[in-house]
């Protein structure tokens, strides 16, 4: 169960249309290929059609031109995550984190990636600071739900739970 973070998107990654998205940012890239946010964009979309190598590939190369960008190494985190290396997503999580400290979504995921490795105290506390950071984050309140359920808390995963609902319907 992992969200995607906040990136800035644009239309055409939007839209779905993700082969015209990376063709696209492949002109770009070859106009330009010092803007590290050609490679990040690309990077999402890859991500986003499953093809994690290419996204990792694209995200090592925003970190490179921009490493300060905290954006790129949570993006990394989220793909290491969709394949498995939870270790390596963590990793990528402390360092987004460290550039951003107030970066909620950044917190809940890593939390969720504690989750996959059994590290489930670890689950809790980061979605905790993940709803301080943001009382309105759903995500952050259905990681601390599942964490909460394994952990035996059950009646704090079904408040978590109804929470993470509630919040999904609001307009």
């Amino acid at each position: 169960m992992l969200y995607h973070s906040t990136a800035v998107e644009l239309p055409i990654l939007e839209s779905g249309k993700y082969d015209p998205a990376i063709h696209d940012f492949s002109r770009a890239i070859k106009l330009n290929p010092h803007i590290a946010d050609y490679f990040r964009n690309r990077g999402l979309a890859y991500a986003y059609m499953g093809r994690y190598e290419r996204a990792i590939a694209d995200f090592d190369q925003t970190i490179k031109l921009k490493p300060n960008d905290g954006q790129a190494f949570h993006e990394r985190g989220v793909t290491y995550s969709r394949m498995g290396k939870y270790g390596r997503a963590i990793d990528n999580f402390n360092h987004a984190i460290k550039l951003n400290p107030n970066d909620a979504q950044a917190y809940s995921n890593r939390g969720s990636a504690y989750w996959n490795q059994g590290l489930y105290a670890r689950a809790i506390k980061d979605n905790d600071i993940a709803i301080k950071l943001d009382p309105t984050l759903a995500e952050a309140f259905e990681h601390r739900s599942h964490a909460k359920r394994v952990t035996g808390d059950l009646k704090g995963a079904e408040d978590d739970a109804a929470r993470a609902e509630q919040l999904r319907r609001r307009p």
